[in-house]
């Protein structure tokens, strides 16, 4: 993910990019002198459970009434949206 930044000068890590950082540890289990911890978020983030979860997320922040209405009919008649 490239969250690690690094000191080219003295070839050492200077710092986390918290916007890349996806939190999976690898770098806690392949840090050599173990200066590395995780940290849990203020927020978390729970993703869908499955691609129709998702894609209700999606059209709920979808912007305009039209959009959501023409989601709707079509999902009631059973079309695909």
């Amino acid at each position: 993910m490239e969250a690690i930044l690094f000191d080219e000068q003295n070839s050492k890590a200077s710092g986390i990019n918290l916007k890349r950082c996806i939190g999976c540890g690898l770098c806690v289990a392949t840090c050599n002198t173990g200066s590395i911890k995780l940290k849990k978020k203020d927020t978390k983030f729970i993703p869908p459970k499955d691609f129709d979860a998702l894609y209700e997320v999606l059209m709920r922040n979808k912007k305009g009434m039209l959009g959501k209405l023409a989601h709707f009919g079509k999902s009631l008649f059973g079309m695909k949206a």
